[in-house]
């Protein structure tokens, strides 16, 4: 069902600083004065790169504080780290409300007891961060987590240093020498 533009709470925050965290998203926020005026935070992850894909999703508690955001974020770029970027925030259009997105995330692989806090959608009540409800069937863990932890773990068992090898000892191994 379409949601009228009067009741839209949900707003994607696009060109951000891939290496910005979910916290130092949030710390923009609340500096701004939204603190305990978000309900949902997502910032979605490149899991092979372990970085930021450059927006977010932010569900705010009524139309009228997420329309003030817009307004007070459109333009910023006092970014903590070093980025030519600037702010934009939209209208999500791909799910509008709180609702829409614990009916999006909950079930979700995001939402997997392997998934890393940093890389889940989070809710907020009063300002204090909680977990999304538990997922009301089992979920699988994103296969992308699951390639790149396959990886690691191959590159960790392949590269382990030899006990008391020096990285001179390990760098000349590794170029057959």
């Amino acid at each position: 069902a379409a949601v009228r533009d009067e009741d839209r709470t949900t707003v994607m925050l696009r060109n951000l600083p891939n290496d910005y965290t979910r916290r130092a998203v949030l710390d923009i926020l609340d500096k701004k004065g939204f603190y305990g005026k978000y309900k949902f935070f997502y910032k979605p992850v490149d899991f092979s790169r372990c970085a930021g894909k450059g927006y977010c999703f932010v569900d705010f508690v009524d139309h009228k504080t997420a329309t003030e955001a817009i307004e007070k974020l459109m333009g910023f770029n006092s970014w903590t780290s070093r980025s030519g970027k600037t702010l934009e925030p939209v209208w999500s259009e791909q799910e509008q409300g709180y609702s829409a997105l614990i009916d999006r995330y909950q079930n979700s692989p995001l939402n997997h007891p392997d998934v890393p806090d940093e890389y889940k959608p989070k809710i907020y009540v009063d300002g204090e961060e909680r977990s999304l409800p538990s997922p009301a069937a089992s979920v699988r863990m994103p296969s992308l987590l699951a390639s790149v932890a396959r990886r690691n773990h191959a590159m960790n068992f392949t590269n382990e240093r030899p006990l008391g090898a020096s990285d001179d000892m390990v760098v000349e191994s590794m170029r057959g020498a």
